[in-house]
Parts: C-alpha cells; structure tokens; sequence
C-alpha cells in the first residue's frame, strides 16, 4: 500500500516498516533522529537500503520468524 505514515501500532514506522528500536543507535548517522522522521518515505527508503545492505543485500530483516 506504500503508506508513508504506516505505524504497526508498536514499533515499526513507515513504508518499510522500520523497527526504530533495533535501529535507532544508526539512524542518526542518516538524519534520522527520531522515529517520526521515518514517517518521511524518502528517509524510511535510505534506511531500509542502510538495512538491506548490511544484511549483505539480503531482505532477512523484513522476513518473519518461522520457527
């Protein structure tokens, strides 16, 4: 739906639904100082690339745990 202002209602912001808490001690490295600055979709976009890319390109971190 690509909802800028998408909030799971605990701790993920954005269209890439970026979990503030995991990310926040990086973030700020981007601009991104606060959570509501996720709610920017062209701040959300440059972290979920920060993200995927230290997942070593990989999109893991917006898979689910299946176990």
């Amino acid at each position: 739906r690509f909802d800028p202002t998408a909030y799971n209602g605990w701790c993920c912001y954005g269209v890439f639904q970026i979990y503030w808490n995991v990310h926040k001690s990086w973030l700020d490295d981007l601009g991104i100082d606060s959570s509501d600055d996720l709610f920017d979709p062209v701040l959300n976009v440059q972290a979920a690339y920060q993200i995927y890319q230290r997942a070593g390109n990989s999109w893991r971190p917006w898979s689910t745990y299946d176990g």
